[in-house]
C-alpha cells in the first residue's frame, strides 16, 4: 500500500488523474495473478515438470479386463465390435501401462478370440514391469494365490513364464516372454489371456 501512494503522489494533478492512476495500477496488479497458464498467486511455487503430465487414453487395462471377466462368468457371447481395440491402456491414475523404447506410450492389442475367450498383448519393447501388471489386474478381479491353477499343461518353458487363475466362471492366463531387443536390452512381452470355463 505504502508503494502504492508513493506512485500516486508522484502522479501531477489532482481529481480524476489519481483516480485513473489508481484503476491502472489495481488492473495492472490484478491482472498478474490471475494470468491464464495458471501460474498465478494461488499457484506459487508449484513447478508443473514432464513427469507430472498424464497420458489420458480411452481404456484403463484393468476395467477392460474385468468387463471381459463379468461377461464371461454370466455366459455372455464376446463380440469383437464391442471388445476389440489398439491402441494405449492405462492404469487408475491415467497412465500408460509402459513406454516404449523411445518414450512414447506403449500400444496394447485387445482382440477377441472366439465368443468365450480374448487376449490382451503389448506391441512394443519398453519398460514393462509384467509382475506389477499382473498383480494391479489380479486385485482388480478379486482374485488371489489361492486362486491359482497349477497344472503341467500351464508349465513354463525356457522363453515363456506361464500363470493361471480361476476368477469364477473362467479362467486368466498371464504369458511373459523375454528376448533381445535392438538397444540391447531384453524386451518383456505379455500376453493375457481370459477365458471361459467349459461346461
Amino acid at each position: 500500500m505504502q508503494r502504492l501512494n508513493h506512485i500516486i503522489h508522484i502522479i501531477p494533478g489532482r481529481g480524476a488523474m489519481r483516480v485513473l492512476a489508481l484503476t491502472a495500477v489495481m488492473a495492472v496488479t490484478s491482472l498478474a495473478g490471475c494470468r491464464p497458464d495458471g501460474t498465478g498467486s494461488d499457484n506459487a511455487g508449484r513447478v508443473q515438470g514432464d513427469d507430472e503430465t498424464q497420458f489420458h487414453a480411452d481404456a484403463d487395462i484393468a476395467m477392460t479386463v474385468r468387463s471381459i471377466a463379468d461377461a464371461l462368468r454370466v455366459g455372455e457371447q464376446l463380440d469383437s465390435a464391442d471388445y476389440d481395440y489398439r491402441g494405449i491402456l492405462t492404469d487408475g491414475r491415467g497412465r500408460p501401462i509402459y513406454t516404449d523404447l523411445y518414450g512414447n506410450p506403449g500400444e496394447w492389442v485387445v482382440d477377441v478370440l472366439t465368443p468365450g475367450s480374448a487376449v490382451l498383448r503389448n506391441l512394443n519393447p519398453g519398460d514393462l514391469l509384467p509382475d506389477d501388471l499382473q498383480e494391479y489386474l489380479l486385485g482388480n478381479l478379486g482374485v488371489g494365490a489361492e486362486n491359482e491353477i497349477v497344472s503341467e499343461e500351464y508349465a513354463d518353458d525356457d522363453q515363456t513364464d506361464v500363470a493361471v487363475y480361476d476368477f469364477g466362471g473362467g479362467e486368466i492366463r498371464f504369458e511373459t516372454r523375454t528376448s533381445p531387443s535392438p538397444n540391447g536390452t531384453d524386451a518383456t512381452f505379455m500376453s493375457i489371456v481370459l477365458i471361459k470355463n467349459a461346461t
